[in-house]
């Protein structure tokens, strides 16, 4: 493509030069090739400086263009018309001109003889020469439209729009040359519109849409025009054709991101890291929201894990059901014997120090810079690892390097560091990896800073001690003047309070440069870095946020098992009277207890219904009805199959004469529930915390009276009244879980935890009172009390616990386990082997329940996020916020922060 290029600009150079030779002058005289563009050039400056009436400019450079071709006639006559031009305007050749013959002035001609001929034939000769040098413009102009058509053809447009200026700048307008000047004009339109054309091929339409307008605008109207217009329209109509990398780089840079961050994702699904890749997808829907694939993602990992995860609930309800069993199991006692007691080093360097007992050290008169040289070696002697520990001096010991006098004995390297630093006025810091030694207790900074720490009024009050007047603690007017006696303080008692405050906690402003200042609302200290570090953990002590976030989780599960197998046998002989009979119990019949009725019951036997004359005409009926009025029954915790009969039964069968009868009662059955129930909370510091997830149970705590009438008749009916007691004082009992929590952290940032979970249940009524009886001649009425009132089983601690941010306080214990069981058999028959199974009935029911309360604690910021602790993807002191926000305008997502952003 370069050399087809370079092959283009090489021909469209050529042929620029020959026509521009054309333009000059048709000379078929000029010999040598090599002048062509000089005399082209100086023709062109000629002509425009005689058109332009600077005949002087026009002389000069006519006769170096002589020079260049002498024998040029067109030249020549060019030279001469400019010479009789300046003649006319006064002014006379200063001397001859190499290449033209000397010409006689007017005068002269007057002189001689031939004058008025020579006059005639002169005029002749300046028309024959301008009509000559017409003719020859309007061919060079001619042969310039021919090679300007072949420069375009050869991508040379701006050669060939000089080309065809030129031509134009050198005719002057006439009737003889409008024509040409008009066609140099349609031929500019035809190079602009083939410009125009190899830019739209080349994809650069807007550009040949500037030429074609450009076209149109020098009146150029042709129909090719127009249809390129057109083509030019419709491809920059299509926005396939736009770059989306132009017009939209941002989000170019943003699907690369998104493309990377789902390959990534698809490649942690597909081995297996379904926390990872949810998490990547979620960064890809935080920066495309609309990712449909992200969300498929999400979708499948979320079925993964909840295949995943339906698992734990029969993990968790196995291993609890076998802690039950576990629990029957009596301590023993173990008889261990203790091992050796393994070594454990200590990392940390001030331990490290504090290991490292050195017997004697006696330093007499001695440099400090050799006292720490001295004690870095009796590090290495007296470490266990023998490693040591580095001491750094961090002064200049030309300047200021003290003498030491000093003996000790038997103290670890800590405190005799101390005790010499002391000595001399120094200190000493424990860094990471060494320790350092400074004047003046500057540690590593060397320096005093200056920094200020935003304080609120409670915590003055904290600091100070309150009010000196006697104040409360309270918001208090910071507008309100003074209390008489000075009570509060003035602004520098505060401060000498607040640093005296901080001097007993350790922070030293004795230190050359240092000094403490409170304005009302900041303070400003200035003091070293390290004392600056204490300050700071102090403040934060007293005015960080401190909540805390409680998850209990309640799990209980239970599980009934009831196996029952009984025979009953009748054998009787053909009267019916029995010779042999079998029947054990079953667990229902052995452990269930009838209770009685709570029926409303009428009774009266059948009377004789006489007329006026005592003759008997009829007979009442005898009453005998119930009517019901039972209460809620009690549920029975434990399973005993009451509802179930008999598996199978056989009667009729004759034996050797006998009839028996034969019935079979089997049974295995397993049931049981399980409760989860995990709420949680968060709440501040010191604040109580209550948790309830229960059914409120609404029940009176009295009735009223309960009436009844019985009143007969003279036939000796009778007509009955009841009304119920109605319920009085109601009152509301929570079912389910509930429990109160109040946490308190700690300065070393455990929490203490107030624990009283409750997890109440519903068993069933029980009825208060005894039954009414009403007569009223032979009919009775018998009423029960109907006082029903509830029963609850409540299971409850009440402890008070020390955990670390983010422990678990396991209470458990609230374990049951419930047996009922029935062995009945026929003396000797049913211990036959084999045999006696027939004669034996066997059943066991058994309930297990097993409660677990787990109670974790966690430290939280007020962003919502652990406040000490980082889980996976959320650092601490992190801001937990919803994906959305709404605005004016409608809801939007938010934004992540860039890396470059950063």
């Amino acid at each position: 493509m370069k050399k087809y290029l370079a092959l283009r600009m090489r021909i469209a150079a050529i042929l620029m030069a020959a026509a521009l030779g054309s333009f000059a002058f048709v000379a078929p005289q000029v010999a040598d090739a090599q002048s062509t563009t000089d005399k082209i050039r100086l023709m062109a400056e000629t002509l425009r400086a005689r058109d332009s009436g600077d005949l002087l400019l026009a002389k000069d450079k006519a006769e170096e263009l002589i020079k260049i071709a002498p024998n040029d006639e067109n030249v020549q006559r060019l030279l001469a018309s400019i010479n009789r031009d300046l003649e006319r305007q006064g002014g006379a050749p200063e001397s001859a001109v190499f290449g033209q013959a000397a010409d006689a002035s007017p005068e002269a001609a007057m002189e001689s003889p031939a004058a008025a001929s020579m006059g005639s034939s002169s005029a002749d000769s300046l028309a024959e020469a301008a009509a000559a040098d017409q003719a020859s413009k309007v061919a060079a102009a001619e042969a310039a439209m021919d090679e300007a058509e072949k420069l375009a053809e050869l991508g040379a447009y701006s050669d060939a729009t000089a080309l065809l200026d030129s031509a134009s700048a050198s005719l002057t307008l006439n009737t003889a040359t409008a024509q040409v000047l008009e066609d140099l004009e349609e031929a500019k339109g035809d190079v602009v519109l083939a410009q125009a054309e190899a830019l739209a091929e080349s994809g650069n339409n807007k550009g040949a849409e500037a030429l074609l307008e450009d076209y149109f605008a020098a009146g150029g109207n042709s129909r090719k025009a127009r249809s390129l217009a057109k083509k030019l329209d419709a491809a920059i109509s299509d926005p396939y054709s736009i770059s989306i990398a132009e017009v939209s780089p941002e989000f170019v840079e943003q699907s690369k991101i998104v493309r990377d961050l789902l390959t990534r994702g698809r490649a942690q699904y597909l081995n297996g890291d379904y926390d990872a890749a949810a998490s990547t997808f979620k960064e890809v829907e935080a920066r495309d929201a609309n990712n449909a694939e992200a969300k498929a993602f999400s979708t499948k990992i979320a079925e993964v894990l909840g295949k995943i995860h339906k698992q734990n609930h029969y993990k968790t309800r196995e291993q609890m059901l076998t802690e039950v069993d576990q629990g029957w199991e009596r301590p023993k006692v173990f008889d261990i014997a203790t091992g050796p007691t393994q070594e454990v080093i200590n990392v940390d360097l001030k331990k490290k120090m504090e290991n490292i007992i050195i017997p004697q050290v006696n330093f007499s008169s001695m440099e400090l810079t050799r006292v720490i040289e001295t004690l870095s070696e009796l590090s290495v002697e007296y470490d266990a690892e023998r490693k040591g520990v580095n001491i750094v001096p961090l002064f200049d010991p030309n300047q200021r390097n003290p003498r030491v006098n000093i003996t000790l004995r038997n103290l670890n390297l800590d405190r005799i560091l101390g005790f010499v630093t002391a000595q001399v006025n120094f200190a000493y810091d424990v860094g990471t990896d060494a320790v350092t030694v400074s004047p003046d207790g500057q540690g590593t900074s060397g320096n005093t800073v200056t920094e200020f720490f935003p304080i609120s009024r409670a915590t003055i009050i904290r600091i100070t001690g309150g009010d000196s007047g006697g104040a409360s603690a309270g918001p208090v007017d910071p507008f309100a003047p003074a209390p008489a006696g000075g009570g509060g303080g003035s602004a520098d008692d505060r401060t000498e309070k607040i640093k005296s405050f901080f001097q007993s906690a350790g922070v030293d402003f004795t230190i050359p440069g240092a000094n403490l200042a409170f304005d009302g609302e900041q303070l400003i200290a200035t003091q070293t870095r390290r004392n600056l570090d204490r300050m700071r953990t102090i403040l934060r002590n007293y005015s960080d946020v401190k909540q805390v976030e409680i998850e209990a989780k309640f799990l209980e599960v239970s599980q009934n098992d009831l196996d029952e197998l009984g025979f009953n046998w009748n054998v009787s002989d053909e009267d019916g009277n029995a010779i042999f009979t079998f029947g054990g119990q079953s667990l229902a019949e052995r452990y269930s207890v009838a209770g009685e009725s709570s029926n409303i019951s009428i009774s009266s036997p059948a009377t004789a219904i006489l007329n006026s004359d005592g003759d008997v005409i009829g007979v009442s009926a005898a009453i005998d009805k119930d009517l019901a009025l039972l209460p809620p029954s009690l549920p029975t915790q434990i399973d005993l199959a009451a509802e179930v009969g008999n598996l199978a039964t056989a009667t009729g069968w004759s034996v050797l004469g006998y009839d028996v009868d034969f019935a079979l009662r089997a049974l295995a059955r397993k049931s049981g529930s399980d409760l989860m129930s995990a709420p949680k909370v968060t709440v501040l510091s010191g604040k109580r915390a209550n948790i309830t997830v229960a059914q409120e149970l609404r029940y009176p705590e009295s009735y009223g009276d309960i009436e009844s009438t019985v009143s007969s008749n003279n036939s000796g009916g009778a007509a009955i009244s009841i009304t119920a007691g109605t319920p009085e004082d109601f009152v509301t009992r929570n079912v389910g879980v509930e429990m109160s929590v109040t946490p308190n952290v700690e300065n070393d940032d455990t929490i203490s935890l107030i624990l009283e979970p409750r997890v109440t249940e519903f068993e069933g009524f029980v009825e208060y009172g005894g039954p009414s009886v009403a007569l009223a001649g032979s009919t009775i009425a018998t009423v029960p009390a109907g006082f029903y009132q509830p029963i609850f089983s409540t299971r409850e601690i009440s402890t008070e616990v020390t955990v670390f941010d983010g422990a678990t306080v396991v209470m458990g214990g609230l374990t049951r386990d419930e047996v009922k069981s029935i062995d009945d058999r026929v003396p000797v028959l049913g211990d036959i082997p084999g045999v006696g199974r027939l004669f034996r009935s066997e059943g066991e029911t058994r309930q297990k329940r097993n409660l677990l309360i787990f109670v974790t604690a966690n430290l939280v910021s007020p962003g919502g996020s652990p406040a000490k602790q980082s889980y996976r993807n959320v650092g601490a002191n992190e801001l937990f916020q919803n994906p959305t926000i709404m605005t004016p305008s409608g809801s939007v997502n938010r934004g992540i922060k860039s890396a470059e952003a950063e």
